[in-house]
């Protein structure tokens, strides 16, 4: 008669099962979070962009025309961080055209304001 031993506990193969689920499990996790970093510096690269824009409005009531110097909207924003985009820490990039609007643009890509176009204070 021939006694079998059976052996408790994991075998080898599945531990690496456990592994490769777990680190499945961590490569998600870990790019879900940079995706929501991502988006979080976007939005708040837009918002920046809306206020510079506002203060060019408020510079434009205040002294009839836009400026194109970041430096001479210091007074109508509470913090001079407002004009280094969130991704690429860097300025916007502020200039005038020929007809007398600006243009604000993001470096980072986050798009566009253009003076008199609707679509920036929504």
């Amino acid at each position: 008669m021939k006694i079998r031993l059976r052996r408790a506990g994991f075998m080898l193969l599945d531990l690496a099962v456990v592994l490769a689920i777990l680190l499945l499990i961590f490569l998600i996790q870990i790019s879900i979070v940079h995706r929501n970093r991502v988006f979080k510096e976007q939005k708040q690269a837009r918002q920046q962009m809306k206020w510079i824009a506002q203060a060019e409005e408020l510079y434009y009531h205040d002294n009839g025309r836009y400026t194109d110097r970041l430096d001479k909207l210091s007074f109508y924003v509470r913090d001079k961080n407002t004009f280094v985009c969130p991704t690429t820490r860097e300025l916007y990039r502020l200039w005038m055209d020929d007809v007398g609007r600006y243009t604000l643009e993001s470096p980072g890509g986050h798009g566009s304001i253009l003076s008199g176009d609707p679509d920036w204070s929504e």
